[in-house]
C-alpha cells in the first residue's frame, strides 16, 4: 500500500494537502490534485452527480498516476529546483535519497520562504 505524503513530508490525509502525492514505490509517485483535475478532463458529456461519485469511488490510483515524476535530491541547488519547476508548470518536487527513497517534499512556498529569509534576514516566514 502506498503512503500519502503532504508538502511537509508527514503522512497526512489527503483532504489537508495542498500539495500531496502518493509515493506507490521507489518508481511511481502520483501528484495530486493535478492528476485527479487532468484524469476527469473529457470530451464526453458531465456525468451525473452519482454517476461521479460512483466513477471516484471505483477509479484506481494507476489509472490516472503519472510515472514521468521530475525529482531532486537534497544536493540540488535551490535556483535549479525553482528551474524545474517553472519548467514543468508544477507546484512540487519529490526529494530523493540516493537509493531513490523519498526523503521530504519542496514546493514553491519553500522556495519563495528561502528567498525572502535570504533577501530580509530576521524577518519572520509563517510555516
Amino acid at each position: 500500500m502506498g503512503r500519502v505524503w503532504s508538502s511537509r513530508g508527514a503522512q497526512q490525509g489527503v483532504a489537508r494537502c495542498t500539495h500531496a502525492g502518493l509515493w506507490l514505490d521507489s518508481n511511481l509517485f502520483v501528484t495530486l490534485p493535478r492528476d485527479i483535475r487532468q484524469a476527469g478532463a473529457s470530451t464526453l458529456p458531465p456525468l451525473s452527480r452519482y454517476e461521479a461519485l460512483l466513477q471516484l469511488m471505483t477509479m484506481l490510483v494507476k489509472d490516472i498516476m503519472r510515472t514521468d515524476v521530475t525529482t531532486v535530491e537534497g544536493e540540488t541547488t535551490l535556483a535549479d529546483a525553482g528551474q524545474l519547476l517553472l519548467e514543468h508548470t508544477i507546484g512540487c518536487l519529490p526529494v530523493l535519497h540516493h537509493d531513490r527513497t523519498l526523503v521530504e517534499m519542496v514546493t514553491v512556498t519553500d522556495l519563495l520562504r528561502a528567498s525572502v529569509a535570504v533577501q530580509h534576514p530576521g524577518t519572520a516566514t509563517p510555516e
